[in-house]
């Protein structure tokens, strides 16, 4: 990001488009594994790192993922390109 001022702008986005974004729930929840680290920009987002497991709950068209850290206890958002599904 080129500055805070626009990460936060993308972070509200992203919100808004979670609440008004069709989701995808998993009748259970998917195994995914970081590929990517990704820093959180946003309470409501999940801090990554390569290698960490992820349980999806929820996938959103706008390929944002809502899912639970198997390292925390925290629950919150992150992009599904940081993630790919781990066997």
């Amino acid at each position: 990001m080129c500055c805070v001022q626009c990460s936060n702008v993308i972070t509200e986005a992203v919100i808004k488009a979670s609440a008004t974004t069709k989701s995808a729930y998993c009748t259970r929840e998917s195994r995914f594994r970081c590929i990517v680290p990704y820093p959180p920009n946003s309470d409501i987002e999940l801090e990554l790192h390569v290698c960490d497991i992820i349980y999806v709950q929820r996938k959103q068209k706008n390929r944002w993922y809502k899912g639970k850290h198997a390292r925390t206890p925290k629950t919150g958002l992150f992009p599904a390109a940081f993630v790919e599904p781990d066997p």
